[in-house]
């Protein structure tokens, strides 16, 4: 079975381990593991009493992406919000979305070093919310040029601590779009992450640490290579045992600094 047969899935978090290196080597193999792993758990973590998150995007590889072809347009949106433990409606978020052709079993133009998120406030732990559709192909135009009208006002992009009032707007705005210009069952990804900053005492939990992550397509055998050490990160893309893996994916770059 592949992602087209399924439609709409929960992807898989992965961690790049990349051990005692404080940034990936050329022409190095580093170990892929699940992003809940007491791998990536093990990883330091910096002690405040705040902390501020910065995410930029690496790559975006299409696998067998539903009906995608050269002409069709494709949408990712990705939203990180944190909540107070003192003050539940104290709440700190962001939210981007980005537009982008690509053919099955590529990789999509747009996504190296692009930044994403910088300076997120929280205290311990995030969500983070992944949505990946394809907008469908007699639509994909009028969908580009709704878009360009918000992205020249920038509403697309916008850093919740400074506007926070308008990103749920932002957000249902952009989201009723997609939701409008879609195909379907053109939906790719659609899931909520919770990560944790501390260690945390339940078992399974995601661990958030500075590093790359890997957000994949899910596919048994791939989760089964990861924890079997089969998947690995090589000069900036995944390998699944030693070859280009075909799985749809999304590798991120991300920063946790302490607030001062």
């Amino acid at each position: 079975m592949n992602e087209s047969d399924v439609g709409e899935q929960a992807p898989d978090l992965l961690f790049v381990d990349l051990g005692t290196d404080s940034e990936f080597k050329k022409g190095k193999d580093y170990p892929v593991v699940p992003a809940s792993s007491s791998e990536a758990g093990s990883k330091p973590f910096p002690q405040a009493a705040a902390y501020y998150l910065s995410v930029d995007l690496l790559r975006l590889n299409a696998g067998d992406l539903p009906d995608l072809t050269e002409d069709n347009e494709a949408s990712l949106t990705i939203r990180v919000d944190a909540q107070s433990p003192q003050d539940p409606e104290d709440e700190k978020a962001a939210a981007i979305v980005l537009t982008f052709n690509v053919k099955d079993y590529r990789k999509a133009s747009g996504f190296m070093y692009r930044g994403a998120f910088t300076k997120v406030k929280f205290t311990n732990d995030i969500n983070l919310r992944l949505s990946l559709d394809e907008i469908d192909g007699q639509f994909a135009e009028g969908f580009k040029k709704v878009l360009q009208v918000l992205d020249k006002s920038g509403l697309t992009e916008i850093d919740a601590i400074k506007a926070f009032p308008y990103l749920d707007v932002v957000e249902s705005l952009v989201g009723g779009l997609v939701d409008t210009f879609k195909g379907k069952n053109d939906s790719v990804w659609a899931e909520r992450a919770h990560l944790w900053g501390k260690p945390a005492p339940m078992s399974g939990r995601a661990f958030l640490r500075n590093g790359i992550y890997a957000v994949v397509g899910r596919n048994p055998a791939l989760l089964s290579a990861a924890s079997s050490g089969g998947l690995t990160f090589k000069d900036g893309r995944l390998l699944e045992d030693g070859r280009p893996t075909v799985a749809t994916y999304l590798l991120m770059s991300v920063a946790v600094d302490p607030a001062v």
